[in-house]
């Protein structure tokens, strides 16, 4: 969790998937970018730093890195969901 330890696993090649909210500031979003587009890693702008900090039960997050692969690919699918106005599982993330 948090921006140096997400481009570090990202460098490492344990990150499958990055989290990034979409309010996090403009120098770490490059920063994260770039280390997820040399690693080929996808990255995931969502959210917002506060709801991803209380999820995580700290006062705010702005990069989370997965590196579970199932977990990433059903975050992936929940989010795609999400953005898809699916509410077929009940709805968007809160």
């Amino acid at each position: 969790m948090g921006e140096s330890v997400a481009e570090q696993a990202v460098r490492r090649g344990k990150a499958h998937l990055v989290l990034v909210t979409l309010d996090a500031s403009d120098n770490t979003k490059k920063k994260i970018e770039t280390a997820c587009f040399t690693h080929k890693v996808p990255m995931v702008a969502f959210g917002e730093k506060e709801k991803l900090g209380h999820m995580l039960g700290k006062a705010f997050f702005s990069v989370l890195a997965v590196t579970d692969k199932g977990f990433s690919d059903r975050i992936h699918e929940l989010i795609e969901q999400n953005s898809n106005n699916n509410t077929a599982h009940g709805g968007g993330f809160n």
